[in-house]
């Protein structure tokens, strides 16, 4: 059950930087680690990696390769 609200959450955080002008560059999901890492760009050049760890209950969100951003579940 948690997992899927993480999973709801992370979706959702992808889609308002999408709202933003993003672009969705890559997606994978790594089934022993449980984490989800979707990578999106911006025109301006700004790269965010959004991890979705279901194992650690949190969301980090990483602006151009630092962690600008933890949400715990």
């Amino acid at each position: 059950m948690m997992e899927n609200k993480i999973e709801r959450i992370t979706k959702a955080t992808v889609k308002s930087y999408i709202h933003d002008g993003y672009k969705l560059l890559d997606y994978e999901f790594n089934e022993i680690s449980q984490l989800a890492i979707y990578y999106i760009k911006h025109s301006n050049g700004n790269n965010i990696k959004i991890v979705g760890d279901t194992i650690g209950r949190k969301i980090n969100i990483y602006l151009n390769g630092k962690l600008n951003k933890t949400i715990s579940l």
